[in-house]
C-alpha cells in the first residue's frame, strides 16, 4: 500500500509505517506542508497513494 502522511501528524506516525514496510511519504518532506488541499490531494493522486490525515 502506498500512503502518504498529512503534516498534522506526528513522526511516530511514520516511524511506524516504516517499521511495517509500508512505502509512505510525508507531506512535509515533500515541500507541499501549508498548500491548499487541492493541491495536496492532486499529488496524491498522481502518485497513487492513500492519504492519512489528521484535522487539528
Amino acid at each position: 500500500m502506498l500512503i502518504k502522511l498529512d503534516g498534522n501528524l506526528s513522526i511516530a506516525h511514520a516511524n511506524f509505517l516504516r517499521d511495517e514496510d509500508y512505502d509512505h511519504d510525508l507531506v512535509t518532506d515533500e515541500g507541499l506542508s501549508g498548500k491548499d488541499d487541492e493541491v495536496v490531494w492532486q499529488q496524491v493522486c498522481a502518485e497513487g497513494r492513500f492519504f492519512y490525515y489528521s484535522r487539528p
